[in-house]
């Protein structure tokens, strides 16, 4: 074997392991923070029903799949758009009444803010027709993505 040979497998190996241990990691790592995205956006919606008499809303978990599939599409798209067949997508748990709030913002407190302070997104978070809630949130090109799907 040559000596080029011996250096290039010296340093490929290595190299291929490690791009392969990196990319095996990266979607457990975007899993857990999305989650925790997710369980904070939860709590601050929930603070604000509260601070206005209201009951919490239960999460969905299986719908906020569905709820970062969204963020996602639309973080890689940079653009806001809202979810085509929601009524489809609540529909199998008896919604009755179904909204959707999106936004991107830098922080999770931000797009409570901008929700607040828009006059549909208020009534949908301050709705008491509705009671369970989908949310996705996705962290792209530095900004957090989130949908809020939101039924009773």
């Amino acid at each position: 074997m040559t000596i080029l040979r011996r250096l290039v497998r010296a340093v490929a190996v290595p190299m291929l392991l490690t791009v392969a241990i990196l990319a095996t990691s990266q979607p457990a790592l975007a899993g857990a923070r999305s989650q925790r995205f997710r369980t904070d956006m939860l709590r601050l919606v929930n603070e604000t029903r509260r601070a206005h008499g209201m009951s919490t809303f239960t999460l969905n978990r299986r719908l906020s799949t569905e709820a970062w599939r969204h963020s996602m599409s639309m973080g890689r798209r940079f653009l806001l758009y809202h979810t085509s067949n929601l009524y489809a997508l609540v529909q199998p748990y008896g919604a009755h009444a179904w909204g959707e709030n999106i936004a991107y913002a830098q922080t999770l407190q931000r797009v409570e803010e901008l929700w607040m302070h828009s006059y549909e997104h208020r009534v949908n978070l301050l709705n008491p027709a509705f009671h369970r809630a989908a949310i996705g949130v996705v962290k792209s090109r530095g900004w957090l993505w989130v949908t809020l799907q939101l039924y009773g």
